[in-house]
């Protein structure tokens, strides 16, 4: 489609641009135990109209308890590696951010929202809460509290007066942003 089309020569450009078609330049990235070079930092961003909705639950009917633990234990994997990164991490929220969508934008060292974007964390409701500890390290335990335990939504600025967020910048500025976040 043309959608992704665009996205990947978006992301083809990104690639270029940041030197990530030097072998050097990646396999310096990589090397975390060696010659580590930091110069680079993961930037998510959703590509649709949300940042990112949470977890997939289609065909959760047809998983085993196993399975299904399984895939809460891999989100919590990556949710980890981007806590304890080498390398700058940074969310730019847009639009909602939604149960493991909300604990990839708390996850990150540096976390940006646009005016409007919504967060929840609804995991109490089902019984798994991924990422608690962090939330708690990151807005405080009093607040950690109130958002896991009301799971209701919380907007851009609520975000930004609990620490949630960083800034709330409008979507056309993340170029510039980018440029200057390190």
């Amino acid at each position: 489609s043309a959608i992704a089309l665009v996205s990947g020569a978006l992301f083809g450009l990104g690639l270029v641009l940041s030197g990530m078609t030097q072998p050097t330049k990646v396999i310096g990235f990589l090397d975390v135990f060696g010659r580590w070079d930091a110069s680079l930092m993961l930037v998510m961003a959703g590509a649709g109209p949300h940042f990112c909705a949470g977890f997939d639950f289609s065909g959760i009917e047809t998983l085993s308890e196993g399975d299904l633990l399984l895939r809460f234990v891999r989100i919590e994997q990556v949710l980890q590696a981007l806590w304890h990164a080498p390398c700058a991490t940074v969310a730019m929220s847009h639009g909602g951010a939604f149960g493991a969508g909300a604990d990839l934008v708390c996850a990150c060292e540096q976390r940006i929202a646009t005016p409007g974007s919504r967060f929840r964390m609804p995991g109490l409701r089902f019984g798994l809460a991924l990422g608690t500890r962090r939330l708690a390290e990151r807005i405080g335990p009093k607040y950690a509290r109130l958002v896991l335990g009301a799971s209701a939504v919380f907007d851009a600025d609520e975000a930004l007066r609990m620490r949630f967020v960083d800034s709330i910048v409008p979507h056309t500025e993340w170029p510039e942003l980018t440029q200057t976040l390190y």
